[in-house]
């Protein structure tokens, strides 16, 4: 049995069978939908059932109890059990881009730090692989995925970048910080995601933490090479000073005027002489409101939430807080969000 999906107010139209998610059905559809994890924990994809019914496990970490009371839902677990009107957010920015499995080469692997490796990987020349800076692949290995952010516009690599954190004994970790070779064959599965840059004059911050600064450098990559003149604020968060791994955001403050690097420390640090603290903090330190800013965050659980709920109390229009989150192993699910493991 099939059911309709009508989303308000875009009026696109879809339909769903009664045994699969919404989001799946919208994908399948090429209807693109907000969403990031897929298993119900980041929020991402959250809509609102104006009509009809679905049925959706609870207890999902992407829900508050006033998310359930307020007849939300997250479109990746929810199942629909009629016809149903959601208000949604529609994306027919990507909708022209297919995902695909693609094989891949290891064209380079660095260590800029010791528990950070920034991976390249090559298509083949008949590949016409599509992505908007700040969408992420998930890497086949064994049977198993994890996802990765992009680090890179295909301007400036004819492939993609990847910064993958170190998680001792993970299945990935040792992978790529132990087997991976040169020219070493491996599959990719994107692009996925709905993390981009929205066409907007306002002025951006971007807020990084740790390996969340992966899609933040493809989209101010995009925004440079667009020679887009509008403000861009880089916040980046990291326990120790020793933490930072590039020095791309001190090169784009210096070779761009509309361009302000803000690098933030967390812990206790006796040879870090610039700001400390939670780095979504600094940024509330730094503007007098938030209701003129865009603002793209990606990091943990923990940094996305308190962020939301700070800058929502600063008079923030969330309709203009972006995020990406990076999400802790679920062992039910054989996957990990953009740069775990």
């Amino acid at each position: 049995m099939e059911y309709k999906v009508s989303l308000m107010p875009s009026g696109v139209e879809f339909l769903a069978a009664h045994d699969e998610s919404l989001l799946d059905a919208a994908l399948k559809a090429n209807v693109i939908l907000s969403y990031s994890c897929r298993d119900g924990r980041c929020g991402a994809c959250k809509v609102k059932v104006v009509d009809g019914e679905v049925n959706q496990p609870n207890g999902q970490t992407g829900m508050s109890k006033d998310d359930y009371q307020d007849g939300f839902a997250l479109a990746c677990v929810a199942i629909p059990l009629t016809d149903i009107v959601l208000e949604a957010t529609f994306h027919p920015e990507l909708q022209g881009m297919k995902r695909k499995v693609q094989p891949t080469k290891v064209d380079s692997i660095d260590f800029p730090v010791a528990d950070v490796a920034v991976l390249k990987l090559r298509f083949p020349p008949e590949a016409n692989f599509e992505y908007l800076p700040g969408q992420y692949v998930e890497l086949i290995y064994r049977g198993a995925r994890r996802s990765y952010s992009i680090a890179n516009i295909l301007k400036a690599y004819d492939g993609i970048e990847l910064h993958i954190k170190k998680n001792p004994g993970g299945l990935f970790s040792e992978f790529i910080f132990s087997e991976l070779k040169l020219n070493q064959l491996i599959y990719v599965d994107g692009a996925l995601g709905t993390f981009f840059v929205r066409e907007s004059d306002r002025p951006i911050v971007f807020i990084a933490g740790g390996t969340g600064f992966a899609p933040v450098k493809s989209m101010v990559e995009k925004l440079l090479f667009e020679y887009n003149k509008k403000q861009i604020h880089i916040y980046w968060g990291m326990s120790r000073s020793a933490d930072f791994y590039s020095g791309l955001p001190i090169k784009w403050e210096s070779d761009h005027e509309n361009v302000r690097y803000v690098p933030v420390v967390s812990d206790d640090d006796n040879d870090w002489r610039g700001r400390s603290g939670l780095v979504h903090k600094a940024v509330l330190e730094d503007f007098e409101g938030m209701s003129l800013l865009d603002v793209y965050a990606c990091g943990s659980p923990l940094m996305i939430k308190a962020a939301e709920h700070d800058f929502a109390c600063e008079g923030m229009d969330m309709n203009h807080f972006y995020s990406d989150t990076f999400m802790p192993s679920n062992k039910l699910v054989n996957r990990k969000c953009k740069g775990f493991e």
